[in-house]
């Protein structure tokens, strides 16, 4: 069982096609974990494991998602671009999170996609940041970005803590 096993990528930034994800039961003995193909020049700029199920956030193309340890890889083609990506067991099922950044209109998304469903937005910096009036002119650019996510599911819900440049928001998440 390589469910609990780091998960890790070995490459360098000038040359994407040397890129390698590893993985290791104890930090000491390392397997080559096989990457999908991906558009050229693209990174691996994310990583997420949930069991034997393993999604990619590349700089260039759709999320990728394996749910046999690497084996085999499918594209998210709905979800171009991420920056970031997690998993979480949701009432026995694998869901897939990813954050995205619209560098233009300074605007983070925090999407939701269920392996077998349609993606759905589940916080919009921008909206969030206008409602709430947590911005105001001259303020930085980057501030809808979303650097980090928490995830705590239960049987009966799953709460979302998402670690913004605006601040920190509690979702909780519909099933």
């Amino acid at each position: 069982d390589t469910s609990e096993w780091l998960l890790a990528l070995v490459g360098t930034h000038t040359d994407p096609a040397s890129d390698e994800l590893v993985a290791s039961p104890d930090a000491r003995r390392f397997e080559r974990v096989p990457l999908p193909t991906r558009p050229s020049g693209a990174h691996v700029v994310g990583m997420a494991r949930a069991g034997a199920t393993l999604a990619l956030a590349l700089s260039d193309g759709p999320v990728m998602i394996s749910g046999d340890a690497g084996a085999t890889w499918a594209a998210c083609d709905s979800l171009e671009d991420a920056q970031q990506v997690w998993l979480a067991r949701e009432h026995g099922a694998i869901v897939l999170y990813a954050s995205l950044f619209h560098e233009a209109s300074d605007r983070g998304q925090l999407v939701r996609l269920p392996i077998d469903g349609e993606p759905r937005v589940v916080l919009d910096v921008a909206y969030e940041t206008r409602v709430r009036r947590l911005g105001g002119p001259g303020d930085p650019d980057g501030d809808g970005r979303i650097h980090d996510l928490a995830i705590d599911a239960d049987a009966q819900r799953t709460v979302l803590w998402v670690a913004t440049g605006v601040g920190l928001f509690r979702v909780e998440a519909e099933r």
